[in-house]
């Protein structure tokens, strides 16, 4: 994971959550902390750059091909999930979506992810999918 040096995090590997991604027109990204079929518990996304679910994609849009037609879905996430973890990370827009600080986060996830500062949002895996399908 690469960072603005504003935000005093250094590059490099972490432990990240389960991860849910949306990507259409644009990219929704939540964490789970134990996968339950469709009552999954969802919870915000840990990371910058987002804000309850909505993922400002800045510099990851370098690095997503503007013609996904010519993709499969598998290869559109990875592609997805790829440009996500490699764009650098630059702000914080909502700090209430996790509990404690960005770089004490950061730090604890060099060893294993801390699930203690997930923040719910109040929605499982069930409800979200049927929210995406049917708008």
């Amino acid at each position: 994971m690469f960072f603005d040096k504003k935000l005093k995090v250094a590059d490099g590997k972490y432990h990240v959550p389960g991860l849910v991604w949306i990507y259409g027109s644009s990219l929704e990204l939540y964490a789970y902390k134990e996968w339950d079929g469709e009552k999954t518990e969802l919870y915000y996304a840990p990371f910058h750059n987002i804000t309850k679910g909505s993922v400002c994609l800045g510099t990851a849009r370098d690095y997503i091909d503007k013609d996904k037609n010519d993709y499969t879905f598998k290869d559109i996430m990875r592609k997805v999930e790829a440009a996500f973890f490699r764009s650098r990370f630059t702000h914080s827009n909502d700090n209430s979506q996790i509990n404690g600080s960005y770089s004490g986060m950061y730090e604890k996830s060099a060893k294993a992810f801390p699930e203690e500062v997930l923040v719910p949002a109040k929605i499982n895996i069930k409800t979200l999918a049927n929210e995406v399908f049917n708008s």
